[in-house]
């Protein structure tokens, strides 16, 4: 029979007798039993004794945080290890996609890019939104619009306005062409859909009140009483912060008075992202109009403005 002898020093070891599934009664009665020292251990009760005397470490708390935290710290060593290599792989990959022989490469990452800023776009412009108390609902709009291919804007346009599909289906067929070179100027395509915002429209009513659009009416104000047509002037609408966002600049068309001193004026802009703008923003926008993650269309405000509303501003 084998017996195990000796002494543990600093009682920092424990031995645990370990019975097998089906032991004979007294080996069951000796499972889970701790010896500390060897000497205590019993002989095994019988020949073919299958059992175990597993030796175990004994940690107090101090000891087990300490090796915790040495576990811990070759963890984050670890980690950090791992982390460099993927960034050197990335830069790698990087130096791969930027190379100028595997053009497509340097596509695929742009498309990628984009689509990361759109979502980025999106969330940003609710942030804003709610931040400016719902003020700028119109550029937050307009942003979707383009975004998710006019899909998620429907009672938005039905509420402020109506979609064109075609220039050839404007309703004012003498702004036709203008509409038709604006196009081909801005996005280098001669038809694209639009959206007509109505006088009553939101959009609309911010232009008709802006500060920009009432200096419009009051240099050419002369002009305008002697019957004459404005055409073709362009302004920056910067004061507000939705016609910033939704239009910036943008072309006023046409603007004059009717028999009875009514003012009416069309606005035209194309829903796009300027690439050399240094706004990170509109530098984002631009990403997802180059691959075509958005949709670029244009748009026409009609302003009314009733004669009472003319006499007591100008």
């Amino acid at each position: 029979m084998t017996t195990l002898k000796g002494y543990v020093e600093k009682n920092d070891r424990e031995f645990e007798w370990k019975s097998k599934p089906g032991a004979c009664d007294t080996c069951k009665v000796l499972n889970g039993t701790s010896y500390t020292l060897k000497k205590d251990i019993p002989d095994k009760p019988h020949p073919n004794c299958k059992c175990k005397v597993e030796n175990n470490f004994k940690v107090d708390d101090e000891d087990g945080d300490k090796r915790e935290n040495k576990r811990s710290a070759r963890d984050k060593a670890k980690d950090t290890l791992i982390k460099l290599k993927k960034r050197q792989k990335l830069k790698d990959a990087l130096k791969i996609v930027f190379d100028d022989n595997l053009k497509y490469s340097k596509e695929n990452l742009e498309v990628y890019a984009a689509q990361f800023a759109k979502r980025a776009i999106d969330i940003a412009m609710g942030g804003l939104n709610v931040r400016y108390l719902n003020k700028i609902n119109d550029a937050k709009e307009l942003w979707k619009i383009a975004s998710h291919n006019f899909n998620q804007s429907k009672n938005y346009i039905k509420q402020n306005g109506m979609v064109v599909l075609k220039v050839a289906d404007f309703p004012a067929k003498d702004l036709r062409n203008i509409i038709k070179e604006k196009l081909i100027e801005q996005l280098g395509v001669e038809d694209a859909p639009g959206v007509i915002f109505s006088p009553g429209s939101n959009l609309s009513q911010g232009i008709m009140y802006s500060k920009e659009f009432q200096q419009h009416i009051k240099k050419n104000l002369p002009e305008l009483i002697k019957g004459r047509v404005i055409e073709k002037a362009s302004t920056y609408f910067g004061s507000d912060e939705n016609l910033k966002l939704a239009l910036g600049h943008a072309d006023i068309l046409y603007t004059t008075f009717d028999k009875n001193g009514n003012l009416y004026s069309f606005i035209l802009d194309t829903y796009d992202f300027n690439k050399d703008d240094r706004d990170i923003k509109v530098k984002m926008a631009y990403l997802t109009q180059k691959t075509g993650i958005i949709r670029n269309y244009y748009t026409v405000n009609v302003i009314f403005m009733p004669s009472y509303l003319v006499r007591s501003f100008f």
